[in-house]
């Protein structure tokens, strides 16, 4: 039934030879040598027990990665487009600005970082459709147990976690918590200034905003991950026209899991 059998045969066509080779030179010349590439690759070999330093297991673990990598940028790119469909005023809006940025610095990071209604969109599309029920899962692996300031204590082995959801919907956090607002958090950051704007960004993380998780095991991939869906969001803006094939319904969750729906058909139109 699945599909990682044959995943994994056509990454070891194109990975296992250049694993091959990196695992030689780290045996020749030692874990210094000259010129040694600084990627994934060097990373996981590296990091890696004596056993586990072959090629079928080093390219084993690029695979879990780019599971661990791509599968949330489709979800959250998919449920963006949802939403464009669904609120079609914030296209023109966010159009403008990135031809804007654009002209001024070309396709650079610093054209994307100035896209900041892009930004905003894609935090609140986060916000609203992205939480999990259950986010921030985390095993107590102290043998006294985790005692909290209040004075609970969680046993060895317990685990915990919060409610994404809740929280990301919650009143206390945001006006109208149901309503899709795609410039809320650009507006909010235009509101308090220069000093406090760093809070609300798609990257930032927070109490109230659980999507990256928070403190220090957050998601150290959000920077390029933001990049990159603004980057492709951009170009949809610049050469689509798109809309809903339902208009004005969101499509229903994937099984009820939450998850957008991979079998939706949204229209795509080339602009002129």
């Amino acid at each position: 039934m699945s599909p990682r059998p044959k995943a994994f045969r056509q990454l070891m066509q194109f990975l296992g030879p250049m694993v091959r080779d990196r695992l030689a030179k780290e045996k020749e010349f030692g874990p210094d040598w000259s010129d040694k590439p600084n990627d994934l690759i060097s990373w996981l070999i590296e990091d890696a027990a004596p056993a586990d330093r072959t090629v079928p297991g080093i390219a084993m673990r690029i695979l879990i990665m780019n599971m661990a990598a791509i599968h949330t940028i489709t979800m959250t790119f998919a449920d963006a487009l949802f939403n464009l469909t669904m609120y079609p005023t914030h296209i023109q809006p966010m159009r403008e600005e990135v031809e804007r940025a654009i002209k001024q610095d070309s396709w650079t990071k610093t054209a994307i970082d100035k896209m900041h209604k892009l930004d905003s969109f894609f935090r609140e599309s986060q916000r609203l459709n992205g939480s999990s029920v259950v986010a921030m899962n985390r095993k107590v692996v102290a043998k006294t147990g985790f005692k909290f300031s209040d004075g609970t204590v969680i046993p060895f082995e317990s685990f915990v976690a919060v409610s994404g959801q809740l929280v990301q919907h919650d009143p206390a956090n945001y006006d109208h918590p149901e309503d899709f607002d795609g410039f809320r958090f650009s507006r909010m950051r235009e509101a308090v200034g220069q000093s406090d704007q760093s809070k609300k960004y798609m990257v930032s993380t927070a109490p109230e905003h659980l999507d990256f998780g928070l403190g220090k095991h957050a998601c150290p991939g959000r920077f390029f991950a933001a990049t990159e869906l603004k980057a492709m969001l951009a170009h949809v803006l610049l050469k689509y026209d798109i809309k809903a094939y339902g208009e004005g319904v969101r499509p229903p969750p994937f099984f009820g899991s939450g998850k957008p729906n991979p079998t939706v058909k949204i229209y795509f139109r080339k602009r002129q």
